[in-house]
């Protein structure tokens, strides 16, 4: 009879950072039913890899889970796997990160389940060369890799029944192959037609290995698939069919197929991952860092506290808070938010600073540094207070507004941007996304000129003329002692001319208070409409514990989603319980002020999702000429 080995692997994994109901829906719905069902067929053996973010909320919040999975590892039935503690995409981390995390959660397993384990899980699969020296080190026997991988250096089909060896500076590891249309037939098609590969890929020696290994959610709490795969009782009759099938199909532990069978030789794989990561990052998962400006931000902000947590010699809590800013989730985006939801960003903003609070200086300092590693230095202000990071190079602009007494990045924001899926969201009924397209990056201390008749509507949709060129082009910038000033000598385009305008902006930190210094150098009695644009970014735009508000004055509407045109305001004040955050702005002379706020469209499971980003205030000074060629506003903000 011809006889195959089938290996049954799920990756379980929520982000650090997710909403309660959405893990508490994902373990209801996927992850209990999934081990209930396995209970039952006890000749159905599967291998299973939970985050250790994972395992810390059920064996919190259920451990009877816990309990249940250490009796069916006990008798053999279940595989645990290990990987990075975190869920971080390995390549874009430090070795010591990557061996650290991994050690961690094996560990973790060792000491809740009496399991060591062999076998490692590799984020969304994302490869790069140099994995398996830190892999080794870490005590990784083998990983999984899709089929994918195995097609960039064309390894036939016929060859992928087992598993290949791979290594870096004589380091090995095992790599499996996962089989694209196993993993795609379930649970998507009948179970029968599993049966059915399995069958054309059996023969006489009974040897060969078929592996499906995906992610643990698409078995009930993806879109429509808990109906089908347990109330339509689609897994249930899978494991019966496997079970049924036993004198042919032999359900096998990853690390028994690795003791009993010989390599099928050794490869070396490029850079990818699955298939689908593939056509979202442009070919190269690293790709997501040049589409994204916002996910290089933060994932240099990153390796920044990392490289500042082991230099100050922080403490082993300061490390575990640079490991859990390394959650992948935030960093990239396909079918699901991803980068585009703001609370995982702020997640990993919020591990970030508290990683630095060891390394924070309690006087005034500024240092210059390539922190973004775009060949020009950014300049990093900050106190016991404030951590404010400038971007000479792009406008002068504050690409980062850190109030670390809260662990608050308050310009968590991202631009609005064409995506190459809102045309097949139109073509299925959905809304097309965003007529607005953001040609600059939404921070703040943003310097803008208006042309005459700009109205609040088309600078909200970024459909206006800008006069300037200061909103993204170079400043000089220069630390005293005592102040950061950044100043540029460009011009300003009026009624078909060019006005030589000096722009200079000179920032001080006293305590909690962030003081800006404005100086326009333009000929006399020369019109001009200079604003500066701010971008905070609150937890949310529906709740009556976060607000806009003008001292003396009644919003229409308050919300963070509101917008309004005022006049002659003097002070702006932005609370967030929430975060336990409120921010005043106090501003001199007294402005006109455009609020509105910065939405993005972005695919999900579900189909399309509205986000709210940020709130932009446009605090704007119409008609302003100056008598002695110089004109001079002060911005403060503080915070409580």
């Amino acid at each position: 009879m011809d006889r195959i080995q089938f290996a049954f692997v799920l990756h379980d994994h929520q982000p650090l950072g997710n909403f309660e109901a959405v893990i508490e829906a994902s373990y209801r719905k996927a992850y209990a039913p999934f081990l209930s069902m396995l209970e039952r067929f006890p000749g159905v053996k599967a291998g299973l890899h939970h985050t250790g973010i994972l395992l810390e909320w059920i064996a919190d919040r259920h451990p009877d889970y816990i309990a249940r999975l250490k009796a069916m590892v006990a008798k053999g039935q279940v595989e645990l796997l290990t990987g990075a503690y975190y869920e971080p995409i390995l390549p874009s981390i430090p070795d010591q990160d990557k061996v650290g995390q991994i050690r961690k959660l094996t560990a973790w397993l060792r000491d809740a389940f009496e399991a060591e384990a062999r076998g490692m899980w590799l984020a969304e699969r994302v490869w790069e060369p140099s994995l398996p020296r830190p892999l080794k080190e870490a005590g990784a026997a083998y990983t999984l890799l899709d089929d994918a991988h195995f097609d960039r250096i064309a390894v036939p089909q016929e060859e992928r029944f087992g598993y290949f060896l791979t290594e870096e500076q004589g380091s090995p590891v095992a790599l499996f192959p996962i089989h694209q249309p196993v993993r795609h037939a379930i649970p998507f098609e009948v179970p029968e037609r599993t049966l059915e590969i399995l069958s054309r890929w059996a023969d006489d020696a009974g040897d060969r290995l078929v592996v499906f290994a995906d992610d643990g959610e698409k078995l009930g709490s993806w879109p429509q698939t808990y109906g089908s795969v347990y109330e339509e009782g689609w897994l249930e009759r899978f494991f019966a069919m496997l079970e049924d099938n036993a004198g042919w199909i032999e359900t096998v532990h990853l690390s028994d197929y690795l003791n009993r069978h010989p390599s099928r030789g050794v490869i070396y794989i490029p850079t990818a991952s699955y298939s689908e990561m593939l056509d979202w990052s442009g070919g190269f998962w690293r790709n997501f860092f040049r589409k994204y400006p916002e996910a290089n931000w933060m994932h240099k902000r990153m390796l920044l506290a990392s490289r500042r947590a082991r230099e100050a010699g922080s403490p082993p809590e300061a490390v575990e808070e640079v490991w859990k800013s390394q959650c992948n989730c935030p960093y990239w985006h396909g079918v699901f938010g991803g980068l585009y939801l703001p609370h995982l960003r702020r997640e990993t903003y919020t591990h970030i600073l508290r990683a630095e609070d060891a390394d924070r200086p309690e006087e005034t300092r500024c240092r210059f540094l390539d922190m973004d590693t775009d060949g020009a230095e950014e300049a990093l202000l900050e106190n016991r207070a404030w951590s404010l990071f400038f971007d000479p190079d792009c406008g002068g602009q504050l690409a980062e507004m850190d109030w670390t007494a809260r662990h608050a990045n308050l310009t968590n924001t991202l631009r609005r941007r064409e995506e190459p899926y809102f045309h097949a969201l139109q073509t299925q009924g959905q809304p097309a996304g965003p007529a607005v397209r953001d040609w600059y990056a939404r921070r703040s201390l943003i310097d803008h000129f208006l042309e005459p008749h700009t109205s609040p509507e088309r600078f909200a949709a970024c459909d206006y003329g800008e006069q300037g060129d200061f909103v993204n082009q170079p400043y000089e910038a220069a630390w005293d002692g005592t102040a950061l000033t950044l100043s540029r000598k460009g011009g300003v385009w009026s009624a078909g001319r060019r006005i030589p305008v000096a722009v200079t902006k000179r920032i001080t930190l006293n305590g909690s208070l962030v003081a800006i210094d404005y100086v326009l150098k333009a000929p006399p009695e020369e019109p001009l409409w200079p604003g500066v644009e701010l971008n905070f970014s609150l937890t949310g735009p529906d709740s009556p514990v976060r607000t806009v508000a003008i001292p003396g004055r009644t919003l229409a509407d308050p919300s963070p989603r509101g917008a309004s045109a005022e006049e002659a305001v003097e002070e702006i004040r932005l609370t967030d319980r929430w975060l336990d955050v409120e921010i005043g702005i106090r501003i001199r002379p007294a402005a006109s002020l455009w609020r509105f706020p910065v939405e993005t469209l972005s695919q999900s499971e579900e189909g399309a999702d509205r986000i709210y980003q940020s709130t932009a205030l446009l605090l704007h000074w119409p008609q302003t000429t100056t008598t002695d060629g110089l004109w001079r506003g002060r911005v403060e903000i503080w915070g409580v």
